[in-house]
C-alpha cells in the first residue's frame, strides 16, 4: 500500500485524513498501519484535532457532518495536515446518486490543503468529471496505468 509508506516516510508526523466509501475498509488500514508502524484513529465527533494520529480513517457518510469540516480546518490551522485523501475515488461518481453526503465533498476538496484521489478503475474520460465532484479545478494525474491486466503466456 504505497500511500501508507508514503505516510512512514515523508509526512513527519502529520495527519492524513483518509475517507473511506466502505466500512470494511477500515480493519484493511488499520491492519497497514500497523505494519509500519503508524498511529491512526477512526474518526468520531469526540476526536480531538490538536492529538490526532497520523491517519484519521473517516467513514465517507460523516462528510456531510458540520463537525467533521471543523476538525480538520483545526488541523489545517494547526499546521498538522499533510493531505486529505480518497480511496476508491470512482465510487465518488457511481453512488452519486443514492448516497447524498457525496455532494458534500466538494467542500472537502475546495480546503488549502492537497487532496489525493486513489482509484485503480476510473477511465480516463472521467478523471475531470471525478476532480469536479471534489471540488478541484486544477489537477495532475499520476502513475497513469492501464487498467486492463496484460496477458501473460507461457
Amino acid at each position: 500500500m504505497p500511500l501508507l509508506l508514503s505516510i512512514a516516510r515523508y509526512d513527519g508526523g502529520n495527519t492524513t485524513v483518509l475517507i473511506l466509501p466502505l466500512l470494511a475498509m477500515h480493519d484493511e488500514y488499520e491492519m497497514r498501519a500497523r505494519k509500519y508502524k503508524l498511529s491512526f484513529e477512526t474518526w468520531t465527533i469526540n476526536s480531538n484535532p490538536s492529538a490526532c494520529s497520523q491517519i484519521v480513517l473517516v467513514a465517507i457518510e460523516a462528510c456531510a457532518w458540520d463537525a467533521l469540516k471543523t476538525y480538520i480546518m483545526t488541523i489545517i490551522r494547526i499546521g498538522r495536515l499533510a493531505c486529505i485523501a480518497f480511496d476508491e475515488a470512482h465510487l465518488l461518481l457511481q453512488h452519486l446518486s443514492f448516497r447524498p453526503c457525496l455532494e458534500m465533498l466538494e467542500y472537502l476538496g475546495r480546503m488549502s490543503t492537497p487532496v489525493l484521489l486513489m482509484t485503480a478503475t476510473c477511465s480516463r474520460c472521467l478523471e475531470g468529471k471525478l476532480f469536479e465532484q471534489v471540488g478541484r479545478k486544477v489537477y495532475q494525474v499520476y502513475d497513469r496505468r492501464p487498467t486492463v491486466p496484460k496477458l501473460h503466456t507461457r
